[in-house]
């Protein structure tokens, strides 16, 4: 929710060390090595003259941890400055995530059959409840997709919750994706029994 990339810039002791030119002398995205900003300057911060701010997010880059070369050098040389150029800094772009392609199918657990799809929309709720038992299955297939970017993608764990409108209990259960990137839980409800407790809702 912050595009703004914030690097303070002191000595030893905490201390301003004055007008400075600080630069991002690149910034690398780690995993495919793609550069995205190259020899940026970035401006004071008004109130603060240990702070140094610029816009990241205006490079457009992609969600994904970035490795950045920062410089610091003073209007005046000064040779008491060391470590002040090619410092090495980290920097992680966040993204918002929309599920989408979202259904779920009852199905007959031994036939495999296909069973009614029935299509789902974040956030709204499906117009008549499902209906399950014991010998069949409750499968959910959905996709993610960057809101920023617009591309599918994976994310290290899905998580799936599912509440008991009663009793307000919860279970979680991981949904994993294909090389489509197409996630999927599939619910055996007899195997999955006991971690429902046996319970109707």
């Amino acid at each position: 929710s912050n595009p703004v990339l914030t690097v303070r810039v002191t000595n030893v002791l905490g201390a301003s060390l004055g007008p400075l030119a600080v630069t991002i002398d690149s910034a690398v995205k780690v995993d495919d090595k793609k550069t995205v900003l190259t020899k940026k300057t970035l401006q004071s911060v008004q109130g603060d003259s240990k702070l140094y701010a610029i816009n990241f997010l205006d490079s457009k880059p992609s969600r994904g941890q970035y490795d950045l070369l920062v410089s610091a050098v003073p209007s005046k040389a000064d040779p008491r400055l060391i470590a002040n150029t090619g410092v090495q800094l980290k920097a992680i772009v966040l993204t918002q995530v929309s599920i989408v392609s979202a259904e779920i199918t009852v199905a007959d657990r031994d036939t495999g059959g296909s069973g009614a799809v029935t299509k789902l929309e974040y956030p709204k709720a499906i117009s008549q409840p499902l209906e399950a038992d014991s010998q069949q299955r409750v499968v959910l297939k959905f996709q993610l997709k960057d809101k920023i970017v617009g591309d599918l993608m994976s994310a290290h764990q899905t998580f799936v919750q599912l509440t008991n409108l009663k009793t307000k209990q919860d279970i979680v259960f991981i949904a994993e994706h294909d090389s489509a990137l197409n996630y999927k839980l599939d619910l055996n409800l007899q195997t999955k029994a006991k971690d429902l407790n046996h319970m109707n809702g």
